[in-house]
């Protein structure tokens, strides 16, 4: 099977003589992908509560779901780069308009990237009381600096879980105030998202997207590897609740309780043949590609996987 409209390329090595054409050609291969996801998500009827512009291979930006020009899409480096995240290196690049890049760019996201020539780690627990710390727990700075990047960190889970589920999940109303905060520069209440670092080693061995079925439906950002960081945020058919108390860890319930479907997030670090070969495989939009009809209802469903892994400490059963 071939990329939508698949970018005629090369794999050249990305020199500087080279590397913006290569940029072009991925930047190509990105907006014939979303088109195509945007074109598939309105060909499935779906629109989760928001009005739907149906102009057919279109581009929308994932942040404000407005009709972008080519010529005014912009990348967004997920994470961004030369800043520090928990999610670890820059590997993916999203399309969004000028507007809701430029905005975010200076203010929380460009406060946030200051912090990486000091070498200053997030501490979940006091990021959420609004404070920086380092890896050794010495308070190093508080307010708005945590607040920047805890919410830089809440974006880039939204643009990963967005490049690989696509518009069936994000085009959504339960997701309208954390998309208001990002385009805004405001942190997001507990409802919209749940930063949480107590995932086990290898949990996944890579980032990925998980989506929770049962107890209840949530979804889960997982940095992967060593790493125990991860962030919850809202999908279809979440109650409308504080996610911390969705947290399958906290819930106390059995393992073999946690039924979901995971997907791990592409590599779209390199050129354009990167994002088609990820298309490919269908590492891209893939609930705007799905026709199982089991993303985020809240459903249990029939091909779901039971979980042979904890979150956080073991939990045999029965609630803490």
């Amino acid at each position: 099977m071939s990329s939508p409209d698949s970018a005629d390329e090369s794999d050249k090595q990305q020199t500087p003589s080279h590397s913006g054409r290569l940029a072009r050609r991925r930047k190509v291969a990105l907006s014939q992908a979303q088109a195509k996801a945007w074109e598939l998500f309105c060909g499935a009827g779906g629109d989760r509560g928001i009005p739907v512009s149906r102009t057919p291979r279109a581009n929308h930006c994932p942040l404000c779901f407005g009709e972008t020009p080519f010529e005014e899409l912009t990348e967004e480096h997920v994470p961004q780069r030369n800043a520090p995240s928990a999610f670890g290196r820059s590997m993916a690049v999203a399309l969004t308009c000028g507007r809701c890049n430029g905005g975010a760019g200076r203010s929380f996201e460009a406060t946030s990237a200051q912090t990486a020539s000091l070498g200053w780690d997030l501490d979940v627990d006091h990021g959420r009381s609004g404070s920086l710390t380092t890896a050794s727990g010495l308070l190093v700075a508080s307010s708005s600096l945590a607040a920047d990047r805890v919410l830089t960190e809440v974006k880039s889970a939204y643009l990963l879980a967005w490049l690989t589920l696509g518009y069936g999940w994000a085009h959504s109303v339960h997701l309208n105030n954390l998309r208001s905060c990002i385009r805004n520069g405001y942190r997001p209440s507990g409802k919209d998202a749940h930063l949480v670092d107590h995932l086990q080693p290898d949990f996944v061995d890579e980032l990925t997207v998980i989506e929770f079925v049962a107890p209840a439906p949530v979804l889960l950002v997982a940095a992967g590897g060593q790493s125990s960081f991860g962030v919850m945020l809202r999908c279809h058919g979440t109650p409308d609740v504080s996610l911390n108390e969705l947290d399958p860890a906290a819930l106390g319930v059995p393992s073999n309780s946690f039924k979901l479907h995971h997907r791990r997030v592409p590599d779209l670090s390199g050129s354009g043949q990167q994002v088609d070969r990820a298309w490919d495989d269908e590492l891209l939009f893939h609930i705007d590609r799905c026709n199982k009809g089991h993303h985020g209802t809240g459903v249990t469903a029939r091909e779901s996987i039971v979980a042979e892994v904890l979150l956080g400490q073991a939990v045999a059963g029965g609630a803490r």
